[in-house]
């Protein structure tokens, strides 16, 4: 049976922790500039509700803000890149119901950066039940396990990899901040130890915010929306 979600809402009109959708979706429905977030477990949505609350710029600003963060993000993808023995990777996760049924099919994509160069885009979905449960989550961290794999295989020559990711867990879980609590968090965690132990490369994570205009973060999401619907349509051909 899937664990039940907490969600926590850091900005709404009564900020807290909640158990359910309904109750959070009254918090958040039609409150300006809220911000929440669904969890696996009660102490990783506390953990949410700790972080600083910034004030809400005024649309023009946070559009401002945006660009900048935006522009500053592939700046520093750019130049990391060039670093002999050094690969950026963007990665990105997501999750689609399956049309007519209750059924979730997760996406992860993942996009390469070599020398300022785009040299590869990876794109896979999946509908195992044991990780689906988790949605978005399981595409997060999937991207960065198969992202990974694909280095390891592919280039030899690396010696560093730098992981662009714009859902926090990914990093979080990687480097210890947050405890693996569920199957699919538990074997990314195994993932990363018996990486690092095998390969020997360095790994580096920064957090980005998502659609904000970054363009690779926009070439991930156009990668999972081909992976995606590919799947959809071999799925309903099988069913058919």
């Amino acid at each position: 049976m899937a664990k039940k979600k907490v969600y926590a809402v850091r900005v709404g009109k009564e900020p807290g922790i909640y158990h359910t959708w309904a109750e959070t979706e009254a918090q958040v429905k039609g409150f300006q500039g809220a911000k929440f977030q669904g969890f696996s477990s009660l102490k990783e949505a506390e953990d949410y509700l700790k972080l600083e609350v910034l004030p809400t710029p005024a649309p023009n600003e946070k559009k401002e803000a945006y660009k900048k963060a935006s522009d500053e993000a592939e700046l520093e993808a750019l130049e990391l890149s060039k670093e002999v023995g050094t690969i950026v990777l963007h990665t990105d996760g997501s999750r689609k119901k399956v049309p007519d049924t209750e059924d979730i099919v997760f996406v992860y994509s993942c996009i390469y950066l070599d020398n300022e160069v785009v040299i590869h885009k990876l794109g896979g979905a999946s509908d195992n039940k044991a990780y689906a449960v988790y949605e978005n989550v399981a595409g997060e961290l999937m991207a960065v396990v198969e992202g990974l794999k694909w280095v390891q295989v592919n280039r030899p020559d690396i010696k560093k990899v730098v992981v662009f990711y714009d859902y926090q867990g990914v990093g979080f879980w990687a480097e210890g901040s947050w405890k693996a609590k569920n199957i699919m968090t538990q074997r990314y965690v195994a993932f990363m130890k018996a990486f690092r132990e095998e390969t020997g490369l360095e790994l580096v994570f920064k957090h980005v915010k998502g659609h904000m205009g970054n363009r690779f973060n926009e070439m991930a999401d156009k990668v999972a929306g081909e992976a995606i619907d590919a799947f959809l349509a071999k799925l309903t051909q099988q069913i058919a």
